[in-house]
C-alpha cells in the first residue's frame, strides 16, 4: 500500500472513531435524567386543575436545549387512582418533556409514575426517540406550552438586562 493510502485510511479511521464518540456524546447529552423525574424537590407552579387532577410546572427545571425547544419537569396528582398498564395503582405521575415552543408542540421524555413514595414504574427516551405531537392551545397539555414559553421568555429578559448578560 502507499503511503498516500494509508494516510487516507488512517484519516478515515480517526474520523469515524472521533464522529462515534461525538454521537455518542451527544446522545448522553441528550438522554433524559430519570432521577430528576423522581426527585420530589422543586417549585411547583399549577398549569391546570381540572376534575381529572392536578398539572403542575416545576419552574426550577424549565432547561433550554436550543432555539426555543425547553425541557421541563411536570407533575399529575391524579384525583382518583390511575392504573399502568400491568394494573398497579399509582396516584402521581412526574414526567420530564421536551417543550418546543416555536411549533407548539411536546414530547415526552422520561416519567415515572407514583404511589406514595413507591415507584410504580418509570420509562426514559433519549430526545431524538421522543415522539413530538402538536398540542390544542385550550388543553392542558397546550396551556402547559403556553406557561413554558412564557416562563422562557421572562428569564431571557431578565438575563439580557443583567449586568454581563447573566
Amino acid at each position: 500500500m502507499s503511503s498516500a493510502t494509508e494516510r487516507v485510511t488512517v484519516f478515515a479511521t480517526l474520523s469515524l472513531i472521533l464522529l462515534l464518540g461525538a454521537s455518542r456524546a451527544a446522545a448522553a447529552q441528550s438522554a433524559p435524567n430519570a432521577e430528576l423525574a423522581l426527585d420530589r424537590r422543586g417549585d411547583w407552579a399549577p398549569v391546570e386543575s381540572i376534575e381529572f387532577g392536578t398539572l403542575d410546572l416545576d419552574t426550577t427545571q424549565v432547561v433550554s436545549l436550543g432555539d426555543g425547544v425547553y425541557q421541563v419537569r411536570t407533575r399529575w396528582s391524579f384525583a382518583r387512582p390511575q392504573r399502568d398498564p400491568g394494573g398497579e395503582s399509582y396516584g402521581t405521575s412526574i414526567a420530564l418533556r421536551a417543550v418546543d415552543c416555536h411549533g407548539q408542540r411536546m414530547a415526552v421524555l422520561a416519567f415515572a409514575e407514583l404511589q406514595g413514595e413507591h415507584t410504580v414504574s418509570s420509562v426514559d427516551r433519549p430526545l431524538f426517540a421522543a415522539t413530538w405531537e402538536s398540542v390544542d392551545e385550550d388543553s392542558a397539555a397546550g396551556r402547559l406550552v403556553h406557561e413554558t414559553c412564557r416562563l422562557s421568555a421572562r428569564r431571557v429578559r431578565i438575563a439580557e438586562r443583567s449586568p454581563g448578560g447573566r
